[in-house]
């Protein structure tokens, strides 16, 4: 028994020495040298961490301003920010409401974005009685048209065609397209979280419930009820106006909002935007994927599978060799509005931008029969003829497109404000002198800004 209790000591004595062996190990590899490589990753991550730290002390101290920006908000009615619009309008016309069928084709919805120059149309189904004249189902924006175009199994029957062509084969993809451009809008509804889903708001509710709502993924517009034009139509009873409420529906996008507090700076709480729009784009930059961050680690978030494009963006580069269809699926994968497109994969300079309202230009001789040739387009042609030829963005032989816009961290925030606003733009890419572009901050990231 004795001389198996010191086996038994023995075997369990083992892996102690070994234990202690390899700590005594680590302690003489902690006091060697560390290679060059090892120091700078440890020198960048050192300095990493001490600008996360100055960027939160910094975001920390917008929190005061931004509280009474909302207070603001709180005060003024979304009918204020209707009756700006309004302002706006040329000539005095009357700011409508565009909306399309439910079974409009996918050829139509996208002539109506082109020619509309917006990203996002209403779809409304006819109402079964007299209460209303239209019944709306949701809001399609050209992500849901991304969504669903990108892996149609016709593009790879086109790229077949490339090897093989036959009569049938050819007539099997036309039919292919053709159906493609023919596919009801209703279709398209549920492509992403925000077309799955309708919520309206009346003009009456405060600016920063709106505020909340229109920045909360994964939405980026609203349908507002213009409920003084509901009462003016009860009390008028104008004959050539119709007895209902569809004619009294608005939508209210991020640009919308964050054009009325910019413009309104002087009045909403002057000081306090003042600071904002002072601040470094360093810190608007932080605060974005701050609040990306946290609302990414909600658990109980239903739209997470289901959404596409409503996480904070991200950069993704796609080199200028990079074929159409090859860049609108990256995007797609990676949940993305917008890729950066770069000289090469070894050269990180932006040379354009690429993004999901490109889509609308394959709608252009869809409906004269020539399916087949913009869809091949797509498939086939480089990102930078792509936007000359089909999106029609840019002049032949130019280097950049006229929307690409760039700022590096130190400028203002005021700076990308205006730059977005002014241009008609929707997002402005970050660069870092050799590094390339870096980051990206959209509408909806600097509105989120005036977030609690």
């Amino acid at each position: 028994m004795i001389a198996s209790n010191a086996t038994s000591s023995q075997q369990y004595s083992q892996p102690q020495e070994l234990q202690l062996q390899q700590q005594q190990q680590q302690q003489q590899q902690q006091h060697q040298p560390q290679e060059p490589q090892q120091q700078q990753q440890q020198q960048a991550n050192e300095d990493n961490l001490k600008n996360n730290l100055e960027l939160s002390k910094a975001a920390l101290l917008l929190s005061n301003d931004i509280k009474s920006i909302r207070a603001a908000l709180d005060a003024i009615p979304i009918s204020t920010l209707i009756a700006h619009l309004r302002s706006r309008q040329p000539d005095s016309l009357p700011l409508t409401l565009i909306s399309v069928h439910e079974n409009t084709p996918l050829s139509q919805v996208l002539r109506v974005l082109s020619e509309n120059n917006i990203l996002a149309v209403p779809v409304y189904r006819d109402s079964v009685d007299f209460q209303a004249e239209k019944v709306f189902t949701g809001i399609v924006s050209i992500y849901d048209v991304l969504a669903y175009t990108v892996f149609q199994k016709l593009f790879n029957d086109l790229e077949n065609l490339e090897t093989e062509v036959t009569s049938s084969s050819f007539q099997n993809v036309d039919k292919e397209a053709a159906e493609f451009f023919s596919t009801s809008v209703s279709v398209l509804l549920g492509q992403t979280a925000e077309s799955a889903m309708s919520w309206t708001l009346h003009s009456s509710e405060p600016c920063s419930v709106l505020l909340q709502m229109i920045t909360t993924p994964p939405y980026h517009r609203i349908l507002v009820i213009d409920d003084d034009e509901a009462i003016r139509r009860v009390i008028f009873d104008e004959e050539d106006v119709p007895q209902n409420t569809t004619g009294c529906v608005l939508m209210i996008t991020q640009r919308d909002l964050l054009e009325f507090i910019y413009t309104y700076r002087d009045t909403i709480q002057p000081s306090a935007v003042s600071h904002v729009l002072t601040t470094p784009v360093a810190t608007i930059e932080y605060i974005a994927k701050q609040y990306s961050s946290h609302h990414n680690n909600q658990q109980d978030d239903a739209n997470q599978i289901a959404s596409a494009l409503f996480q904070k963006p991200h950069v993704i580069k796609v080199p200028a060799e990079c074929t159409a269809l090859a860049a609108f699926r990256i995007m797609y994968m990676h949940r993305v509005s917008a890729v950066a497109i770069t000289v090469s994969n070894t050269d990180p300079k932006i040379v354009a931008n690429l993004s999901a309202s490109d889509l609308r230009g394959i709608t252009t001789g869809a409906d004269d029969g020539d399916h087949v040739t913009r869809l091949e387009a797509l498939l086939m042609l480089p990102v930078f003829e792509f936007l000359e030829r089909v999106a029609g963005r840019r002049a032949g032989g130019q280097i950049a497109v006229d929307q690409l816009r760039t700022a590096v961290r130190a400028d203002s925030f005021e700076h990308v404000v205006r730059t977005v606003l002014g241009d008609g733009i929707h997002r402005v890419w970050i660069e870092d002198g050799e590094e390339g572009v870096v980051g990206v901050l959209t509408v909806g990231d600097m509105l989120g800004v005036f977030r609690d």
